[in-house]
């Protein structure tokens, strides 16, 4: 996901900023107000913002985070959903980003690695702070240092397949704008 317009003028950067916050607020709404299909809503930010930063750098991409996340708190009023959005599905693409302009791959997945972990840790003692009523059944039976690697090791396992469920998508997509001179 490197940065292949690196000669966007500043008003097509604020269009596209604008017009990419905007579809994320949309999803952001739309994964509260939706009985249905929450989590797909919650990931298209990702994508969206993963395309931003892509298309006019990394700056543009944390203002469009920035404000993405404070409209979406200000229209749907729920923590949970702009925290998962402020701490990883909004956050994340921006990381990608920089971490994917490492040469070494295993430096990028350390760092990447290490974000997820991070979030991971904040969001289990979030959960855990927050909402101490809050159990697993099948994970409460499991001993504290067992609890936490399994917990950890689902977590990363699942990080792993959004990465790279998100590389393509943004690949494939990517190329699909190329047709209608996008980006």
């Amino acid at each position: 996901m490197h940065i292949k317009n690196t000669n966007v003028s500043p008003s097509k950067k604020l269009a596209y900023g604008a017009v990419f916050s905007a579809l994320c607020v949309l999803c952001l709404y739309l994964s509260h107000a939706l009985p249905y299909g929450k989590l797909a809503f919650l990931v298209a930010p990702s994508v969206i913002l993963s395309l931003l930063a892509s298309f006019t750098g990394v700056f543009v991409a944390f203002l469009g985070y920035i404000c993405s996340g404070i409209l979406g708190w200000v229209l749907t009023g729920s923590i949970p959903l702009t925290a998962y959005f402020g701490l990883f599905f909004g956050l994340y693409p921006i990381i990608k980003l920089l971490a994917e302009q490492i040469n070494s791959i295993a430096l990028r997945w350390v760092v990447k690695g290490v974000f997820s972990i991070t979030v991971l840790t904040v969001i289990m003692f979030g959960v855990k702070f927050l909402l101490p009523q809050f159990e697993i059944p099948l994970i409460n039976e499991l001993q504290p240092a067992v609890k936490i690697i399994a917990i950890f090791t689902v977590g990363i396992a699942i990080f792993t397949v959004f990465d790279i469920a998100l590389t393509y998508i943004i690949y494939y997509t990517r190329k699909a704008l190329k047709r209608f001179n996008i980006g």
